[in-house]
């Protein structure tokens, strides 16, 4: 799957693959999923490594990447939060998730969950809310 990606979709990074698989066992993953509901709190940038090098000949100091990179994180700023609303807002799990095999099933057991629990939060405010007017 790793290779489909990679190919079908271009890297942000020369030399790094766009695609990433791993395995998680089942008490990962719930954690996991919880995670990718909640909204982005912070922002990540990816920066090429330099080193210093220095010509003894001539004492001239240039910069050289190395090839490296380095991932920084930080809060994410108001105006990358309003994009990433634009971008991401209005995408449902379904839209956001793609594999196959067994991450099918394990989207279908996350869906009905997910509708279970947006239902009762609804009932309970629904309740709620009746009180007000009794």
């Amino acid at each position: 799957m790793v290779d489909k990606v990679t190919k079908r979709y271009p890297s942000l990074l020369p030399g790094v693959p766009a695609g990433d698989a791993r395995r998680f066992s089942a008490s990962e993953i719930l954690g996991r999923v919880w995670y990718s509901f909640k909204a982005p709190c912070s922002e990540h940038n990816v920066y090429r490594k330099k080193k210093q090098e220095i010509d003894w000949e001539n004492g001239e100091i240039s910069t050289a990447f190395t090839g490296k990179f380095r991932q920084r994180k930080r809060e994410i700023r108001p105006g990358n939060a309003v994009r990433m609303v634009k971008v991401m807002g209005s995408r449902t799990m379904p839209e956001l998730a793609f594999g196959g095999g067994n991450g099918v099933a394990l989207l279908e057991r996350v869906e009905g969950a997910v509708r279970r629990m947006l239902e009762k939060e609804d009932r309970d405010t629904k309740r709620r809310l009746a009180r007000l007017f009794e």
